[in-house]
């Protein structure tokens, strides 16, 4: 047989040096309420944008993890749905337009592309903040539900929490990214 060369000397290389550390505090994401507008069943995509709706693209993307110990929750379902361009929300179309249901792969990670949500009346005469509404599970975690707000709002109704607000940054290209982590509550 033909000899082949062995793997190549690593010497003093310190594995420690390439390690990615878990964070050591996952604060469980803040709850909201779930809202009118929810649908089950909504389609597996990652992207939630209509065909002839114009807006700004929005790349979000995150992980999620468990509060308990900050471990990736793989296996999780994120339900995310938001607003359409004209101030409605999609509750009859097949289509189930900026709908979604992803369950999230090992590494923990979610992204989706989609528009950013418009500030819209919410019938009461109250104009709502730009949001996307969120409802997450996991095995052997409670469920949260709540709504990620963005940090730059006119239209802020006081309601907003914090530690779910969304600072989208601009790309060359003139869509927005944002990143949010979840952490679930262990049950």
């Amino acid at each position: 047989g033909e000899l082949r060369p062995g793997p190549p000397d690593t010497g003093s290389l310190d594995w420690g040096d390439t390690a990615v550390a878990l964070p050591t505090d996952c604060d469980a994401t803040a709850p909201m309420p779930e809202g009118p507008f929810f649908r089950a069943d909504a389609p597996t995509r990652t992207d939630l944008r209509t065909a002839g709706e114009s807006g700004t693209v929005l790349h979000l993307s995150g992980v999620v993890r468990s509060a308990k110990d900050c471990a990736l929750l793989g296996g999780a379902v994120l339900e995310i749905w938001h607003v359409q361009q004209d101030g409605e929300y999609d509750m009859d179309s097949s289509d189930m337009h900026y709908r979604t249901t992803l369950r999230i792969g090992f590494d923990g990670t979610y992204a989706i592309t989609t528009l950013m949500p418009i500030n819209y009346p919410n019938g009461a005469g109250i104009t709502m903040p730009k949001h996307i509404h969120v409802k997450l599970n996991a095995h052997g975690h409670r469920e949260c539900i709540t709504q990620l707000r963005f940090d730059d709002d006119a239209f802020d109704d006081g309601m907003t929490i914090e530690e779910t607000l969304l600072s989208a940054t601009e790309n060359a290209d003139g869509s927005f990214s944002a990143t949010f982590d979840f952490a679930l509550a262990p049950s």
